[in-house]
């Protein structure tokens, strides 16, 4: 299983973390009563909020985390029954027990009572007891239910993107807690919605990105409510930002220094329209000698900080100081430059055509591919050339998505699943054309192969059909928007 039912909730060192306070509020005008309920009620290991009234007890809902409520009905300022359907109304306590305690025993009113919201109604005289072994068994059932929307992983079985898909398909709310050797992280979310995250001292996007990259460590998940924070968008969007994030930083992989190399100004300046540039060379300039260093300093995630310095270095704002030295990287073959990865776009339509693709190229990968289900990239070697292929869904509407993956790709797939996949594959074939990219149309269906459409029916035509394209790239009069090529399929 990659997670599973938390029934107790550990730390990061495995230490069992101090059982949570148990709190009950109890509204009563009767100070006898109160005062008899809170003596039974404390030796139950329960902490007692008390109010004299409705508006009282509905303060302190507010104020405080009530895991349990007691009530009467009649109440003076606000009554038990509007007391209860205010309660009800706050998403914070939609499953919070809530007992009647009252005189009033008349089918109308017991009928008035659950109508209202309440879990038990118990009629005044009442054996204490009885009324304490109900408050235990509802709260005992209630957070049984809480733990079993818990869960835990580690995230060597299960990306941190599939975890937070299943999440967002499931529309949950509440916050991912992150752990693993190098330190703590949560991330927030809402109806599938990403509202925040940080990891040690770094937030908001630059977290995230952070938390994408680990391969290691164990997560559980806390289902709450959560407030706006700085992020506030989709996880669809998320991963295609990080998707374009790994695909400017394989565009400047030559210019991003060693972990262990120095840094120092260079002679160019940088620009008002790079604020992350500005920020780093003020870094460098007092004192700040390498990435770990510039790291500590701004609270940046990995990915953006070896963009940033890897612009900074090619446009001679900053100088790895090794290289300065005269010591040249180690990215020469046989005495010329290594060869850059070469960028694929393929398109799909369904989540099961993704899948597909993912298999046939598996005998290629390198290193291993996330399968997030949404969007997809790896990095696949075919004769010693090495691609980079990204995955995106092809429909209209993600069109804002794709295309600047396909601006800067040398050639692109659309793989059909039916032909009501044609006219998306349409589509995007005519923004490929604009682009002059190399285009294929393609299916793993018979049904779907008319003309202009490739039969995929191994890994070998898979293969096949990557460096057709490549080949289509590197000679701009074959390269299509649905005609000269399609001819030649």
């Amino acid at each position: 299983m990659f997670w599973q039912v938390a029934p107790s909730i550990d730390n990061q060192s495995g230490e069992r973390l101090t059982r949570r306070q148990k709190n009950i509020l109890i509204a009563d005008d009767n100070e006898t009563v109160l005062a008899a309920l809170e003596h039974h009620l404390r030796e139950s290991d329960f902490t007692i909020h008390k109010a004299y009234n409705g508006k009282e007890a509905l303060q302190l809902s507010l104020d405080n985390p009530i895991d349990i409520i007691i009530s009467d009905i009649g109440m003076p300022e606000m009554d038990g029954l509007e007391l209860c359907e205010k309660v009800r109304q706050n998403p914070k306590y939609f499953d919070v027990p809530f007992i009647f305690l009252t005189a009033h025993g008349g089918e109308k009113d017991r009928i008035s009572g659950y109508r209202s919201g309440a879990d038990e109604y118990i009629v005044k005289p009442f054996k204490m007891e009885e009324l304490v072994t109900r408050v235990e068994i509802l709260y005992d059932r209630v957070q049984q239910k809480r733990s079993s929307l818990a869960f835990t992983g580690n995230l060597k079985e299960v990306a941190l993107y599939e975890v937070l898909q299943l999440f967002e398909l499931t529309r949950k709310r509440g916050v991912l807690h992150i752990y693993n050797n190098r330190g703590t992280g949560g991330i927030s979310f809402a109806d599938g919605t990403i509202m925040d995250a940080f990891w040690n001292k770094t937030s908001g996007e630059d977290a995230l990105v952070e938390m994408f990259s680990f391969k290691e460590g164990s997560f559980r998940f806390e289902p709450k409510d959560v407030s706006a924070g700085s992020i506030m968008k989709p996880l669809s969007f998320i991963l295609m930002e990080t998707a374009r994030l790994m695909d400017e930083l394989m565009n400047v992989d030559e210019y991003i220094p060693e972990p262990q190399s120095g840094l120092a100004l260079g002679a160019a300046t940088v620009g008002d329209e790079d604020p992350d540039g500005k920020l780093i060379t003020e870094s460098v300039r007092e004192g700040c000698s390498n990435l770990r260093e510039i790291k500590d300093r701004l609270n940046v995630s990995d990915a953006r900080l070896k963009l940033s310095v890897a612009r900074l270095i090619k446009n001679g704002c900053v100088i790895e100081t090794r290289r300065a030295a005269g010591k040249e990287r180690d990215d020469m073959i046989g005495g010329r430059p290594s060869e850059r990865p070469r960028k694929v776009l393929i398109a799909f339509t369904d989540e099961e055509i993704l899948l597909k693709c993912l298999a046939l190229l598996s005998g290629h990968e390198y290193p291993s591919m996330k399968k997030s289900g949404f969007s997809d990239f790896c990095r696949i070697t075919i004769s010693s050339s090495v691609y980079n292929v990204f995955f995106l869904r092809g429909e209209k509407r993600y069109s804002f998505m794709w295309e600047p993956i396909l601006r800067t790709s040398e050639a692109s797939l659309f793989v059909l699943k039916t032909e009501k996949d044609g006219e998306h594959a349409d589509f995007f074939s005519t923004h490929a054309a604009e682009l002059n990219k190399s285009f294929m149309k393609v299916s793993f269906n018979e049904d779907c192969c008319s003309p202009g459409v490739r039969m995929i029916a191994s890994a070998e035509e898979m293969v096949e059909a990557i460096l057709m394209l490549n080949k289509a790239a590197d000679q701009p009069q074959n390269k299509i928007g649905g005609t000269a090529w399609e001819k030649n399929l």
